[in-house]
């Protein structure tokens, strides 16, 4: 199985655009095809992303509880992520953890910062894992 990083807005963007990509990935996240690696401050931004596209507060304690159980994802709570930035903060927990991948919505524009073969669009991955 798979691990990646997946980028804040994939989750927003997956739950706004029911046929996108996004959420084509969310439910390889659901059905246990992959597994998210997440740090507390990726948490944090999982959490914001989420409260902001208008999810109810018992629906942000489920995602919560979802992110942080062990079941779905690899939960470093005590891992130190030095980057203050989404993006940075992904490449660092990636350079940090097995993570294979950092995974973002299609419509996701990357900087030359952050461009490189470790950046996946979701399209991109859902090609690669069906093969």
């Amino acid at each position: 199985m798979k691990t990646i990083i997946a980028t804040p807005e994939l989750f927003v963007h997956g739950l706004i655009n029911p046929e996108s990509n996004s959420m084509k990935m969310l439910q390889l996240w659901k059905n246990e095809d992959i597994r998210l690696s997440i740090s507390s401050q990726l948490l944090i931004l999982y959490i914001r992303s989420l409260k902001k596209s208008g999810i109810s507060d018992d629906q942000l304690k489920r995602w919560a509880l979802w992110f942080t159980s062990g079941v779905y994802c690899d939960y470093s709570k005590s891992l130190v992520i030095e980057a203050k930035n989404p993006a940075s903060i992904c490449q660092e927990l990636l350079e940090k953890t097995s993570a294979e991948i950092i995974v973002h919505s299609d419509n996701f524009q990357l900087n030359e910062e952050i461009t490189g073969e470790k950046w996946m669009k979701a399209s991109q991955f859902l090609n690669e894992f069906s093969k």
